[in-house]
């Protein structure tokens, strides 16, 4: 059985990923759980918060570059984004760029993360590299006011990785959404940078 006190007490607590834990800067467990939930959220139920917390993970690549990525988002509008990118083919390879859009749309854009390497650059030529991780956290209203939507979807999220070498630009960050079929791309809000291994 949910105990909505120990679940409480967990959500409050740090976890990695995110630092102020799962829970509204405020909250006040004495009267209820209602302040939780955006006002579109009827009825509010103790089991609801089973799902508070969601984590979606998966691996993608091109024919240079493959990232293994997860993302995380909670009720709250926290999300925490990580991916670990490692050269498979090539040789010159100067440039990446990683990141994810959710799965669900409001209003037909992908909103998610996209980060840039900025200076691995030739160090990651094929079989010489490490593979090189990058950790974001941030929160951002739309989660918050999307989630029953968000966690019902399937997939919950797409994952993207561009690459270019040579003298040729990276795709456009934009592609991360349209490739899955979004008219746009959204940058989620607030993201910080908590793990850069050479991604930025």
């Amino acid at each position: 059985m949910l105990s909505l006190r120990q679940t409480l007490k967990n959500f409050s607590s740090f976890s990695e990923g995110f630092p102020q834990g799962h829970l509204p800067a405020g909250f006040d467990a004495s009267k209820g759980i209602r302040s939780l939930f955006p006002a579109s959220v009827v009825p509010v139920s103790l089991s609801l918060l089973s799902s508070w917390v969601t984590s979606s993970s998966g691996t993608t690549a091109t024919s240079i570059i493959t990232g293994n990525f997860t993302i995380e988002a909670d009720g709250t509008g926290n999300w925490f984004f990580s991916v670990t990118l490692k050269v498979v083919g090539g040789d010159s390879f100067l440039e990446a760029a990683a990141g994810f859009v959710f799965g669900f749309s409001d209003d037909k854009l992908g909103r998610g993360f996209v980060g840039q390497p900025s200076h691995i650059g030739s160090t990651l030529d094929t079989g010489a590299a490490q593979p090189q991780p990058l950790e974001v956290t941030g929160s951002d209203p739309w989660i918050r006011n999307h989630w029953s939507q968000i966690i019902s979807n399937n997939p919950e999220a797409f994952f993207w990785v561009g690459d270019s070498t040579g003298f040729a630009s990276l795709p456009n960050f934009a592609d991360a959404a349209t490739d899955n079929g979004f008219a746009g791309f959204s940058m989620l809000q607030g993201a910080t940078v908590i793990l850069d291994s050479g991604l930025t």
